[in-house]
């Protein structure tokens, strides 16, 4: 019997997209802008103070 010449990995690959963190937590900060007609900047202060997105999550 031949040996395997070839080897496969054991790294087990995600089926689902991982999302960008940073673009879905620019996104959570533009709808807030809107909902509340706020700027942007303030936005992003309101999503930080309230601990909004994806970002807060991994502080936490």
């Amino acid at each position: 019997m031949k040996a395997k010449t070839y080897s496969r990995s054991i790294a087990i690959r995600p089926h689902e997209a991982i999302p960008d963190t940073a673009a879905v937590q620019a996104r959570i900060e533009r709808r807030l802008a809107n909902r509340c007609r706020v700027s942007d900047p303030v936005a992003a202060v309101l999503a930080s103070l309230a601990g909004i997105g994806p970002q807060m999550r991994e502080m936490r």
